[in-house]
């Protein structure tokens, strides 16, 4: 098991970062330690998770990896401080089929894309987590910003939703329905969660830069997302939980909903429109938009979306897998 760093890493900055460029790879064994410390950063406690499942034995929560992902630019850029920092504006994830406690995984991914929009600065990242096979686990994009541009501060969002609007609002009366199947109706809403953020959970999800892997980091890293100071520094009133725990939260909505087969044809696109800060009350949400058929089955299609305790929305998005 390794961690396959560049020997003579680049300073993370604007101009050193190339569309195309491979980014390090990461191979690694999926633990117990990984999966109960992702199970604690997203208060999650499935069963499925810590004991057993319908894929017989314990597997990973669905999101399990997607941070492995984003931050494997890590392992060729310097970024040490003074790191010009940035957020997580958009996120694509397309689960395929879970990975189980035991399972030997290997990360790899690639800048596919740097652009300027509004005077900030964004890259692109698409990576996928496969077994030694090259069978892909899960596969993921991300849009996030390199460094902040003072006309996008953190704490006033730099993502806006798309022009078929997500508002939250849920029509008086709606049906709430528990279980995906063919008959959903349009219109119905997924039963929600709620979660309690918290510091020590946003560092179990941000502080350890693949500490699960055998020769892998062992210190905490510090950042927006675990320091409140560095986080206060550019301008949040404190630390700042990273944008996939709230695709966590939704993805955990969905399961409920969809069950095996989110991990197996789940798909779901977040924005995330205004940082999560610890200590929020985020209230994970979903309502069915429309059914559709696909290779003789049916894909049910909802909007998603995060809010705050002070009924603001945080992530708004699209979720959509098969039904039998």
């Amino acid at each position: 098991m390794a961690i396959h760093r560049a020997s003579e890493p680049k300073l993370y900055r604007w101009e050193n970062i190339v569309a195309g460029e491979e980014l390090g790879w990461v191979e690694g064994v999926i633990s117990d330690f990984y999966i109960k410390t992702h199970a604690y950063a997203v208060d999650d406690y499935g069963d499925w998770y810590l004991k057993d499942s319908p894929f017989g034995g314990r597997i990973g929560h669905p999101t399990l990896l997607a941070n492995d992902i984003l931050r494997l630019f890590f392992l060729i850029y310097d970024v040490r401080p003074p790191f010009p920092g940035g957020l997580h504006a958009k996120n694509e994830l397309e689960f395929l089929r879970p990975v189980k406690l035991g399972d030997k995984v290997i990360i790899r991914g690639k800048h596919t894309e740097k652009y300027e929009r509004r005077g900030q600065n964004y890259r692109i990242v698409e990576g996928q987590a496969a077994d030694e096979a090259g069978r892909p686990f899960i596969r993921m994009r991300a849009w996030e910003t390199v460094g902040l541009a003072s006309s996008t501060p953190v704490g006033q969002g730099t993502g806006k939703p798309s022009a078929d609007v997500i508002t939250g609002d849920v029509p008086a009366g709606a049906l709430v329905v528990r279980k995906a199947s063919k008959n959903v109706p349009v219109g119905a809403v997924l039963p929600s969660i709620t979660k309690h953020t918290t510091l020590e959970q946003s560092i179990a999800f941000s502080g350890s830069v693949y500490g699960w892997v055998e020769g892998g980091a062992k210190a905490m890293r510090f950042s927006i997302h675990t320091d409140p100071e560095d986080a206060r520094r550019r301008g949040a009133r404190d630390a700042i939980v990273q944008g996939l725990c709230s695709a966590a939260y939704l993805s955990e909505v969905c399961t409920n909903f969809f069950g095996p087969l989110w991990l197996a044809t789940g798909r779901l696109t977040t924005n995330f429109i205004r940082p999560v800060i610890v200590r929020d009350d985020i209230t994970a949400c979903a309502m069915v938009k429309r059914l559709e058929e696909e290779a003789g089955k049916t894909r049910i299609h909802l909007d998603v979306w995060c809010k705050n305790q002070n009924g603001e929305l945080a992530t708004v998005g699209r979720a959509s897998a098969q039904v039998e």
